[in-house]
């Protein structure tokens, strides 16, 4: 079974992100290969989600492609480019933003900072992406006792460390009866 963020799983029929980016390209009209594109692209970077806009949008302005990182903590800017090629080079040019003075510190009292880098975090969103399913099923798998206790709870939710869920998921994939 491939593991969530295995690049085989962006053209496995029965994955629903895969599902989910055919629709949104049947529905939106997408040119023919631009679904093929962002496969491709996202297939040599997986850390990347790739969509394609048409453009006139108040996000997506213009028209091509895209890219948002999976495990992005807070907005970022999105890498642009007018075809596939103009996306990869802004992929291998993107620089992560630079954090100001955050601290994260567990109430174990350890401090997750290292070296004044920020952690990466993953909120249910996330969490769905990793286990594969619904955001409503990742609510229900958060509120099991055996998930990790989330390091900080926001008003728009919970969030955990991307490190502790994946290392659950690893657990439960080895004993399948665990809950």
């Amino acid at each position: 079974m491939p593991q969530p963020n295995d690049p085989a799983m962006n053209d496995d029929p029965k994955n629903q992100a895969w599902k989910n980016r055919r629709t949104l390209a049947e529905r939106l009209g997408w040119p023919a290969g631009a679904l093929e594109a962002c496969e491709e692209v996202e297939q040599e970077h997986p850390e990347w989600h790739i969509s394609y806009s048409a453009g006139g949008g108040q996000t997506w302005i213009r028209a091509g492609f895209y890219a948002k990182r999976k495990a992005a903590w807070r907005p970022e800017p999105a890498p642009y480019g007018a075809n596939t090629d103009e996306l990869v080079a802004a992929i291998q040019a993107w620089q992560a933003p630079p954090t100001y003075g955050i601290r994260l510190i567990r109430t174990d009292g350890m401090d997750l900072t290292e070296n004044q880098s920020f952690p990466t975090l993953s909120g249910i969103e996330e969490i769905s992406e990793l286990i594969g399913c619904s955001r409503e099923a990742a609510e229900e798998v958060a509120r099991l006792d055996s998930f990790p206790a989330p390091v900080l709870t926001l008003a728009q939710g919970s969030v955990w460390l991307a490190s502790d869920i994946e290392n659950w998921i690893k657990t439960r994939r080895q004993d399948p009866t665990t809950r």
